[in-house]
């Protein structure tokens, strides 16, 4: 067997990552509303310049709530809002 392409992810963590955008819309929303005020905030502080990528900012906020998946959290971000920092 060739392996052509190494992923981060089983097909199972992928489907789980669809669904619970979908399932927990609401929790997701939340956090990506203060996610969204935080990077408005770091913008203004630092003149548009960000210390860091916008995955390393919703690992740290979404690792502070209980269920939530940065991945999925950066992937609802820039899906539902417009967004201030992209990698």
């Amino acid at each position: 067997m060739i392996i052509n392409e190494i992923t981060e992810a089983s097909p199972w963590t992928n489907m789980v990552r669809r669904i619970k955008p979908v399932v927990s819309r609401d929790k997701y929303r939340r956090v990506a509303e203060k996610l969204h005020k935080v990077l408005l905030r770091k913008e203004k502080e630092n003149g548009g310049v960000f210390r860091h990528a916008l995955g390393w900012y919703t690992m740290n906020i979404g690792n502070a709530h209980k269920d939530i998946d940065h991945h999925v959290l950066k992937q609802f971000y820039l899906d539902h809002f417009d967004a201030v920092i992209t990698d």
